[in-house]
């Protein structure tokens, strides 16, 4: 998975600005999270949603970067997917995807 400079550096001033400590995400005492279901599952249901699961949000992700035209060749190399595969399964996109990247494409000729 590939962080850009921008967003590296975004990080880097978040921590030594205002959290003074090792990690942007952490428990209250600064040491890394081993386990984020219980934080995750607190969130998602404070937000008003329900059942979402962290891996959505990868196939989010995925999905985005494909309806945008990303290759899928860029997209595994972010992700870090190793075959056509898995990144087949994370990038098919909807018919309602389809018609929208074709009626974008139209417009921009």
């Amino acid at each position: 998975m590939y962080l850009t400079n921008k967003l590296t550096d975004f990080f880097k001033k978040v921590i030594n600005t205002y959290l003074c400590r090792e990690y942007v995400f952490s428990n209250q005492n600064g040491t890394s999270f081993i386990e984020i279901s219980y934080s995750w599952e607190n969130t998602y249901k404070r937000a008003g949603i329900k059942g979402l699961r962290f891996h959505a949000l990868r196939h989010t992700f995925c999905k985005r970067m494909a309806y945008f035209g990303i290759n899928s060749f860029t997209i595994m190399q972010v992700v870090g997917h190793k075959d056509t595969k898995t990144a087949k399964r994370y990038t098919n996109p909807t018919e309602e995807h389809m018609l929208a990247t074709k009626s974008r494409g139209s417009r921009q000729h």
